[in-house]
């Protein structure tokens, strides 16, 4: 398979000699971007290192295909350079699958980087670090990245390392650990679940159901490792000596009053890994009727016999006078 060497110079951060790759991503940039430089540093940084070197044993390597072909040995046909062979070969055929391999796991990258800066180009430069993204994080990160076939896995993914260009070693090697490992239908339920929960704690029911989905899908997430497996109890406790709280949703108009500062109600708390993918990814929607089916549920698997309401809230208000105190077991607070 034949290399040529490509010259290419972008307006970011940084300009250096780009290999094919780092070109194809540079192809979706239109203005100079903060954020896209460092992206683009953390990807060809350690190849821009020893450009020079490569691009010399590219060309040297081009000249001996072309005595090759002069010699007989080779042929040039279809933009491939093609030996002859004699008989195939068991190590020809591997060789020729393992840069096929290779070539997709690039062509997953590529799309990876590009779904990654078209993010962060959106992003004000004031909200992006002037620090370099962590290198360690980076080479984590496209190991996997080579391996997303999925559009929206794949979506998800890129918005991890437009976290961390944002505020390097604010996402953990945990949450990565813990993303890679996620499917499709894994991040699917998981936000699925989220619509009912409040500030990191999904209430469940007796039957440890939560208000969206069921006890399975809160297995599935305990050992998805985004939900703790101790099951806890909650009761709301208002802040600078609040007595009416309401219940606030990202979005939304309408919120939660509960009738009692008494109010408490079993849950499982999300882990911290739960809490950084939840702000990655996304908190989900949640509209009015979703308000009154939480606000229902509450209502019936309150532990203190405390009752809610719904109430209107205007979008945007900075109400958020209180906090969950938390208990070890839905006992304690008896």
């Amino acid at each position: 398979m034949e290399i040529l060497p490509v010259q290419a110079k972008v307006n970011v951060d940084a300009n250096a000699d780009l290999t094919p790759l780092s070109q194809a991503v540079s192809d979706v940039i239109s203005a100079p971007a903060k954020g896209v430089g460092k992206i683009l540093n953390a990807l060809v940084g350690p190849w821009v290192a020893n450009r020079d070197r490569a691009v010399a044993m590219i060309q040297a390597q081009a000249e001996k295909d072309c005595d090759d072909i002069r010699n007989g040995k080779k042929e040039y046909r279809n933009g491939d350079l093609l030996e002859y062979y004699n008989t195939p070969t068991l190590a020809g055929a591997y060789d020729t699958l393992h840069a096929l391999n290779h070539m997709a796991d690039a062509r997953r990258l590529q799309s990876a980087i590009e779904q990654a800066i078209r993010q962060i180009a959106e992003i004000p430069p004031e909200e992006i670090s002037d620090d370099p993204i962590s290198q360690t994080f980076f080479n984590r990160w496209r190991r996997e990245a080579e391996m997303i076939d999925e559009e929206d896995l794949r979506k998800w993914w890129a918005q991890l390392l437009v976290e961390e260009a944002k505020m390097p070693n604010s996402v953990s090697p945990k949450t990565l650990d813990v993303m890679k490992d996620l499917s499709k239908s894994d991040i699917e339920c998981f936000l699925r679940v989220c619509r009912g929960a409040i500030k990191g704690e999904v209430i469940v029911g007796v039957a440890n159901n939560p208000v969206f989905g069921s006890y399975d899908d809160i297995v599935r997430l305990q050992d998805a490792g985004l939900v703790n497996s101790l099951e806890a109890s909650v009761r709301i406790r208002p802040l600078h000596n609040q007595r009416q709280t309401i219940i606030c949703f990202a979005g939304c108009d309408t919120g939660i009053l509960p009738q009692s500062d008494e109010f408490s109600a079993r849950s499982f708390s999300l882990t911290t890994a739960g809490q950084e993918v939840l702000r990655i990814v996304g908190v989900p929607a949640v509209s009015p009727k979703d308000v009154h089916a939480i606000a229902d549920f509450l209502c019936d698997n309150s532990l203190a016999s405390g009752q809610v309401s719904v109430v209107r809230v205007p979008v945007g208000s900075p109400i958020d006078n209180w906090e969950w105190e938390r208990g070890s077991r839905p006992a304690c607070f008896s």
